[in-house]
């Protein structure tokens, strides 16, 4: 690899000292590589979490600006957090000359509709969640929506991971989609921003669609920063629960069995795609009939996730999580329902935790910020809320309820506290699970593809115990239909 020049360098060493960061060679490097890359086509960026992708991107989106000084640039964050992250990482931009002004397009600032014509005129970076802009694209003017030349989707794989257990899957991607044929039409440049692995609608949309390049540039100086976590597993045996899942298991035996039939055998040929074809089933895929039994197998498997996070059942976790969590403070709970947060609150804390959910509005907010500010020494959150943009690097302890289907997911999760490579101490992550349910067939098989993640091909993210190392190489997880089979 060529290194950038020394008048890049020492640019970008300037442009990091009015950012108030630390110059990290590597992403000088990162930033020269895909501006080359834009000057001709799209580009899809890799950079692992914690190493600088929201301060890249805003490199490139200065030069990218000083080289074309009439354009825009609108980045497309797919949660507040992001989009509040990239604003405030973008302050720097205001105290240069010349100054580059960033617009965070928000409520209520974009709720007239003149004064919102009149904000994008006079932005040259807009920074914006995909419904905000779409819904008001009509508002812009022909010349404010041509102006934009550099379109940045920041966490691509966040809107576009495909898992059945979560209902909004598709919000980001149909949001965007309209805004994607416009800009590309209009010969815009796609530089997209990602810390895990593309999903396959990823990679239909970004590389065969868009014809983005892919860009996982390295250099020596990025290892340090580098995220390791182990990953500590808790195993959990509730005999209540035990028994509620094999009586789950016998109504999705049951359930699975009349699916095939209707669908003339065709289930036994989805192993590798079993929930997201029993959701295109339930949607109407071959007929009613289908889809009824579908839905019912959807909403039977759903009483399973809620079983293992205690709800309504259980106490077996709620115990663990809180001895854990008040063992190692400052410390952070994941769960996935809201009511399980509110059977954690009850517990007998030192301090008030803070709690931070979606039925709170924009409140969990504040919550977090709490926790941030030391104020509070646990939080308490449900997973929806935990994603990207929401990063605790100070906290000692984080704990994951249950294991999530997806290994993007897991794999994001797990990174919210994460250790770098230069810490003495690698950062802990605990994930409980029952015992003798498919929670540990579940477990297993996640885990699995986790520990198998090498970032450039030869550095381990995630590593085990001993102990767990040996469980995991035990015997393959069964997958739904073995286990309810079994």
């Amino acid at each position: 690899m060529t290194p950038p020049s020394k008048y890049l360098i020492r640019e970008i060493k300037e442009l990091s000292r009015a950012a108030d960061l630390e110059f990290r060679t590597y992403q000088a490097y990162a930033a020269r590589d895909a501006l080359k890359c834009l000057v001709g086509g799209n580009l899809v960026l890799t950079l692992p979490q914690g190493t600088g992708k929201t301060f890249v991107s805003q490199l490139i989106a200065y030069k990218f600006l000083r080289a074309n000084p009439r354009a825009k640039v609108l980045v497309i964050a797919p949660t507040k957090e992001l989009r509040q992250q990239y604003v405030r990482m973008a302050a720097w931009m205001g105290g240069i000359s010349p100054r580059i002004s960033v617009l965070h397009f928000r409520e209520p600032l974009s709720s007239v509709r003149k004064q919102t014509t009149r904000m994008v005129e006079a932005a040259d970076i807009v920074v914006t969640t995909p419904e905000m802009f779409t819904n008001r694209l009509p508002w812009l003017t022909v010349s404010s929506f041509k102006s934009i030349k550099l379109c940045i989707l920041d966490e691509i794989d966040l809107w576009l991971i495909d898992d059945y257990t979560d209902p909004e899957v598709d919000r980001y991607h149909a949001a965007i989609s309209e805004l994607k044929t416009r800009l590309k039409h209009q010969g815009t440049h796609f530089l997209g921003l990602t810390a895990s692995a593309l999903s396959l609608r990823g990679r239909a949309l970004l590389i065969d669609d868009l014809k983005c390049k892919e860009s996982a540039p390295f250099h020596p100086s990025i290892v340090k920063w580098l995220p390791k976590v182990q990953i500590e597993l808790v195993g959990c045996l509730d005999p209540e629960v035990v028994a509620k899942d094999d009586e789950i298991s016998e109504r999705s035996k049951d359930l699975w069995r009349r699916l095939n039939g209707e669908t003339n055998g065709e289930l036994k040929n989805h192993d590798d795609d079993f929930w997201s074809f029993v959701k295109a089933l339930s949607a109407g895929a071959m007929g009613p009939a289908a889809a009824a039994l579908a839905l019912a197998l959807l909403d039977n498997e759903r009483q399973r996730l809620q079983l293992f996070e205690d709800v309504p059942l259980g106490k077996e976790k709620v115990k663990k999580a809180a001895k854990l969590a008040s063992r190692l403070r400052p410390s952070i709970i994941y769960c996935r329902e809201i009511q399980l947060v509110q059977r954690l609150a009850a517990e007998p804390w030192r301090h008030p935790p803070a709690i931070a959910h979606s039925g709170l509005g924009d409140r969990y907010l504040m919550e977090t910020l709490r926790f941030k500010s030391g104020d509070s020494d646990v939080l308490l959150m449900t997973r929806d809320l935990g994603k990207r943009g929401l990063d605790f690097p100070f906290a000692k302890s984080l704990t994951l309820v249950s294991p999530k289907s997806s290994p993007l997911v897991m794999d994001q999760e797990l990174c919210r506290t994460r250790g770098q490579r230069w810490h003495r101490r690698t950062k802990t992550v605990f994930v409980l699970f029952y015992r003798e349910t498919y929670e540990e067939e579940k477990m297993r098989r996640v885990l699995g593809k986790l520990v198998a993640i090498q970032l450039y091909h030869r550095f381990p993210k995630f590593i085990l115990s001993h102990r767990w190392n040996k469980w995991l190489k035990k015997r393959p997880a069964l997958g739904i239909v073995a286990y309810i089979s079994s």
